[in-house]
Protein backbone atom coordinates (compact mmCIF):
# COMPACT_ATOMS: atom_id res chain seq x y z
CA UNK A 1 0.00 0.00 0.00
CA UNK A 2 1.17 3.52 -0.76
CA UNK A 3 0.57 6.20 1.81
CA UNK A 4 -0.21 9.82 0.97
CA UNK A 5 3.14 10.93 2.41
CA UNK A 6 4.99 8.83 -0.16
CA UNK A 7 3.26 10.48 -3.13
CA UNK A 8 5.00 13.55 -4.49
CA UNK A 9 2.99 15.96 -6.56
CA UNK A 10 4.81 17.39 -9.56
CA UNK A 11 3.40 19.97 -11.92
CA UNK A 12 2.59 18.74 -15.38
CA UNK A 13 5.07 20.19 -17.85
CA UNK A 14 4.39 19.59 -21.53
CA UNK A 15 7.60 18.11 -22.90
CA UNK A 16 6.37 16.26 -25.95
CA UNK A 17 4.87 17.10 -29.31
CA UNK A 18 1.53 15.58 -30.24
CA UNK A 19 0.79 14.38 -33.74
CA UNK A 20 -2.67 14.07 -35.28
CA UNK A 21 -3.02 10.31 -34.51
CA UNK A 22 -2.03 11.00 -30.88
CA UNK A 23 -4.66 13.72 -30.58
CA UNK A 24 -7.35 11.51 -32.13
CA UNK A 25 -6.38 8.71 -29.71
CA UNK A 26 -6.61 11.07 -26.71
CA UNK A 27 -10.00 12.39 -27.85
CA UNK A 28 -11.30 8.83 -28.24
CA UNK A 29 -10.01 7.92 -24.76
CA UNK A 30 -11.67 10.98 -23.21
CA UNK A 31 -14.87 10.07 -25.07
CA UNK A 32 -14.70 6.52 -23.66
CA UNK A 33 -14.15 7.77 -20.10
CA UNK A 34 -17.10 10.11 -20.40
CA UNK A 35 -19.24 7.27 -21.76
CA UNK A 36 -18.62 5.41 -18.53
CA UNK A 37 -19.01 8.32 -16.12
CA UNK A 38 -21.24 11.00 -17.67
CA UNK A 39 -24.61 11.59 -19.22
CA UNK A 40 -25.08 11.45 -22.98
CA UNK A 41 -25.73 15.22 -23.22
CA UNK A 42 -22.30 15.90 -21.78
CA UNK A 43 -20.67 13.63 -24.37
CA UNK A 44 -22.39 15.48 -27.19
CA UNK A 45 -21.05 18.77 -25.84
CA UNK A 46 -17.57 17.28 -25.55
CA UNK A 47 -17.68 15.95 -29.10
CA UNK A 48 -18.89 19.26 -30.48
CA UNK A 49 -16.14 21.09 -28.59
CA UNK A 50 -13.44 18.98 -30.24
CA UNK A 51 -15.06 18.36 -33.62
CA UNK A 52 -13.97 21.61 -35.29
CA UNK A 53 -10.32 21.30 -34.30
CA UNK A 54 -10.22 17.57 -35.05
CA UNK A 55 -11.64 18.11 -38.53
CA UNK A 56 -9.30 21.06 -39.16
CA UNK A 57 -6.20 19.07 -38.21
CA UNK A 58 -7.31 16.14 -40.35
CA UNK A 59 -7.89 18.37 -43.37
CA UNK A 60 -4.54 20.10 -42.84
CA UNK A 61 -2.88 16.69 -42.89
CA UNK A 62 -4.69 15.75 -46.10
CA UNK A 63 -3.75 19.06 -47.72
CA UNK A 64 -0.14 18.50 -46.66
CA UNK A 65 -0.14 15.19 -48.52
CA UNK A 66 -1.59 16.81 -51.65
CA UNK A 67 0.97 19.63 -51.61
CA UNK A 68 3.78 17.13 -51.06
CA UNK A 69 2.58 15.16 -54.10
CA UNK A 70 2.58 18.36 -56.15
CA UNK A 71 6.18 19.11 -55.13
CA UNK A 72 7.25 15.53 -55.79
CA UNK A 73 5.79 15.67 -59.31
CA UNK A 74 7.22 19.06 -60.25
CA UNK A 75 9.20 17.51 -63.14
CA UNK A 76 6.56 15.02 -64.29
CA UNK A 77 5.26 15.88 -67.79
CA UNK A 78 1.52 16.64 -67.96
CA UNK A 79 1.14 16.53 -64.16
CA UNK A 80 -1.66 18.81 -63.00
CA UNK A 81 -1.21 20.47 -59.61
CA UNK A 82 -4.04 19.74 -57.15
CA UNK A 83 -5.23 21.42 -53.98
CA UNK A 84 -8.06 21.37 -51.45
CA UNK A 85 -10.43 24.29 -50.89
CA UNK A 86 -9.83 24.20 -47.16
CA UNK A 87 -12.61 26.54 -46.03
CA UNK A 88 -15.42 24.80 -47.91
CA UNK A 89 -14.16 21.31 -47.03
CA UNK A 90 -13.89 22.23 -43.34
CA UNK A 91 -17.43 23.60 -43.40
CA UNK A 92 -18.68 20.39 -45.02
CA UNK A 93 -16.77 18.23 -42.53
CA UNK A 94 -17.97 20.12 -39.46
CA UNK A 95 -21.57 20.24 -40.69
CA UNK A 96 -21.40 16.52 -41.48
CA UNK A 97 -22.49 17.01 -45.09
CA UNK A 98 -19.79 14.87 -46.64
CA UNK A 99 -20.93 13.47 -49.95
CA UNK A 100 -22.00 9.89 -49.25
CA UNK A 101 -21.78 8.97 -52.92
CA UNK A 102 -18.02 9.70 -52.97
CA UNK A 103 -17.33 6.64 -50.84
CA UNK A 104 -17.55 4.26 -53.78
CA UNK A 105 -15.25 4.18 -56.78
CA UNK A 106 -13.80 7.53 -57.69
CA UNK A 107 -10.45 6.18 -58.81
CA UNK A 108 -8.71 6.94 -62.06
CA UNK A 109 -9.71 4.51 -64.81
CA UNK A 110 -6.69 2.88 -66.39
CA UNK A 111 -6.31 3.14 -70.16
CA UNK A 112 -6.24 -0.11 -72.17
CA UNK A 113 -4.09 -0.13 -75.27
CA UNK A 114 -5.35 -3.52 -76.41
CA UNK A 115 -8.65 -5.35 -76.03
CA UNK A 116 -6.96 -8.24 -74.26
CA UNK A 117 -5.72 -6.00 -71.42
CA UNK A 118 -7.47 -6.24 -68.08
CA UNK A 119 -9.67 -3.26 -67.26
CA UNK A 120 -8.73 -1.55 -64.04
CA UNK A 121 -9.27 1.42 -61.84
CA UNK A 122 -6.70 3.06 -59.63
CA UNK A 123 -7.47 3.66 -55.99
CA UNK A 124 -9.50 6.74 -55.14
CA UNK A 125 -7.85 9.37 -53.00
CA UNK A 126 -9.00 8.84 -49.44
CA UNK A 127 -7.92 11.97 -47.61
CA UNK A 128 -9.60 13.42 -44.56
CA UNK A 129 -13.29 12.78 -45.12
CA UNK A 130 -12.83 12.32 -48.89
CA UNK A 131 -12.22 16.01 -49.52
CA UNK A 132 -12.76 17.14 -53.09
CA UNK A 133 -9.49 17.75 -54.92
CA UNK A 134 -9.40 20.72 -57.24
CA UNK A 135 -7.00 21.48 -60.07
CA UNK A 136 -4.83 24.51 -59.50
CA UNK A 137 -4.87 27.10 -62.30
CA UNK A 138 -1.25 27.89 -63.25
CA UNK A 139 0.11 31.42 -63.59
CA UNK A 140 2.48 30.27 -66.31
CA UNK A 141 2.12 26.66 -67.51
CA UNK A 142 5.23 24.88 -68.72
CA UNK A 143 5.74 23.53 -72.22
CA UNK A 144 5.51 19.92 -71.05
CA UNK A 145 2.00 20.45 -69.62
CA UNK A 146 3.05 20.44 -65.97
CA UNK A 147 1.16 23.03 -63.91
CA UNK A 148 3.24 22.87 -60.69
CA UNK A 149 4.65 26.26 -59.68
CA UNK A 150 7.37 25.40 -57.16
CA UNK A 151 7.39 28.84 -55.52
CA UNK A 152 3.64 28.68 -54.92
CA UNK A 153 3.83 25.06 -53.74
CA UNK A 154 6.63 25.75 -51.26
CA UNK A 155 4.78 28.77 -49.88
CA UNK A 156 1.52 26.84 -49.54
CA UNK A 157 3.38 23.88 -47.99
CA UNK A 158 5.07 26.08 -45.35
CA UNK A 159 1.84 27.96 -44.62
CA UNK A 160 -0.08 24.71 -44.23
CA UNK A 161 2.61 23.26 -41.94
CA UNK A 162 2.43 26.30 -39.64
CA UNK A 163 -1.36 26.18 -39.55
CA UNK A 164 -1.22 22.43 -38.83
CA UNK A 165 1.02 23.07 -35.81
CA UNK A 166 -1.31 25.85 -34.63
CA UNK A 167 -4.26 23.48 -34.91
CA UNK A 168 -2.47 20.83 -32.87
CA UNK A 169 -1.46 23.41 -30.26
CA UNK A 170 -5.03 24.68 -29.92
CA UNK A 171 -6.42 21.16 -29.69
CA UNK A 172 -3.80 20.26 -27.11
CA UNK A 173 -4.65 23.33 -25.02
CA UNK A 174 -8.36 22.41 -25.10
CA UNK A 175 -7.54 18.89 -23.95
CA UNK A 176 -5.29 20.21 -21.18
CA UNK A 177 -8.02 22.62 -20.06
CA UNK A 178 -10.53 19.80 -19.94
CA UNK A 179 -8.14 17.57 -18.00
CA UNK A 180 -7.48 20.38 -15.51
CA UNK A 181 -11.22 20.92 -15.06
CA UNK A 182 -11.76 17.23 -14.36
CA UNK A 183 -9.02 16.98 -11.72
CA UNK A 184 -10.07 17.62 -8.12
CA UNK A 185 -8.45 20.52 -6.33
Amino acid sequence: AVSREMLVETPAVPCFRLTAPDVFFIINKIHFIFCLNARVGMIDQLESAFNYHQQAVGLRQARHEVLAANIANADTPNYKARDIDFASELKKAVDGTQNASSNTGGGLTLARTAGSHIAGEGPAWRGAGNADLLYRIPDQPSLDGNTVDMDRERTQFADNAVRYQVGLTMLNSRIQGLKNAMQPE
